[in-house]
């Protein structure tokens, strides 16, 4: 599973994997022909080695600086698969184990040099170096146990193999390739559960929340009793926090039946007030009141919830606020979207 690093866990694994790697010669010697601009991000139109080294050594310096994004993975083999970014342009990958692999990359993504330290069933370390411009490679240096490079012959079977070594590695990084260019694969349209409900929307994490722009109308819709005295009168005012004035309910008459819970706001003698989602979880809240025989009972400031999952439970079930009134200790409000 790809898992983005922090530059301090970065470091610890980049010093794992590299360790003795950055006094890595390039090779001997280098490509002549027209002069090139090594300090130049730009990959010249004839193929240089020294540029190439100059490029390896500034994605080098800047990676141990934590200037660029770092990705781990692993590969199918279960090896350690280490990138590097900057922005969505993958710029390196390190492989760990046996063979110990890099890639680098230009600033436009394409493969500009491979390096494979593999230490052989007969105990000899052997490194190939791999050299391309424009896709292809153009340069192949070998050396064994620290000796002295070899100039080996390059194919097209060659530079292909190496080209695919490196894209099956990003590809373990969650990394697509177009032609010349890296950018980080599309990841699938998070799907939620329960997150059809006209005001809620799914997060980049795949999970269902309420659409902070959207609106809501928030009525009184039940009110539990438990062991109020026949005849007993009830009214609920609601309103936003920080506003003046209160919506109420008609007073009501309780049914006197003690021992048992009920729910008995009618519908038009309910209260209602518009809200926005984020006034459900934050300071502004909803202030209750609460009348029982005409005189108040009890108000609750800034009734919130410290988070409000969207689902059945919530839009069928409601919002549920305990009260101060042992009479009436719940008053649960549902939602209705009005927009958003």
């Amino acid at each position: 599973m790809m898992k983005a690093l922090g530059v301090g866990a970065a470091a610890v694994v980049l010093g794992v994997l590299t360790s003795g790697c950055d006094r890595l010669d390039l090779g001997d010697t280098f490509g002549g022909g027209a002069s090139v601009d090594v300090n130049s991000a730009s990959e010249p139109d004839v193929a240089s080695s020294k540029w190439i080294a100059a490029q390896y050594t500034d994605v080098l310096k800047r990676s141990q600086r934590g200037e660029l994004r770092s990705v781990s993975a692993r590969d199918s083999s279960g090896a350690s698969v280490l990138g590097f970014f900057e922005g969505n342009t993958l710029r390196k990958i390190i492989r760990g184990g046996n063979p110990y692999q890099e890639y680098i990359y230009s600033s436009s993504g394409q493969l500009i040099f491979a390096l494979d330290m593999t230490t052989r069933s007969d105990g000899i370390r052997e490194e190939t170096r791999g050299y391309f411009h424009r896709g292809a490679m153009f340069r192949m240096l070998k050396k064994f146990n620290g000796g002295a490079n070899q100039s080996q012959p390059v194919t097209p079977q060659l530079s292909a193999a190496i080209s695919g070594d490196s894209t099956r590695l990003a590809g373990a990084l969650g990394v697509s390739t177009a032609p010349g260019t890296f950018v980080p694969a599309a990841q699938p349209a998070a799907t939620c559960s329960d997150c059809s409900f006209p005001g809620t929307r799914c997060n980049a994490s795949g999970k269902c929340e309420m659409n902070p722009t959207a609106t809501w109308r928030a009525e009184t819709m039940q009110l539990t009793m438990q062991d109020a005295p026949a005849g007993t009168t009830v009214q609920v005012c609601i309103r936003q926090t920080r506003t003046t004035q209160f919506y109420c309910s008609t007073a009501q008459r309780a049914p006197g039946r003690s021992g048992k819970f009920y729910n008995f706001i009618p519908q038009a003698q309910r209260s209602s007030i518009n809200i926005r989602s984020t006034d459900l979880v934050t300071g502004s809240g909803i202030d209750i009141q609460l009348w029982v025989n005409g005189v108040q009972s009890s108000t609750r400031f800034a009734a919130s919830y410290s988070s409000v999952k969207p689902g059945p439970k919530l839009f069928d079930g409601g919002l549920v606020f305990k009260t101060n009134n042992s009479m009436f200790p719940h008053l649960t409000l549902k939602l209705v979207n009005t927009g958003g």
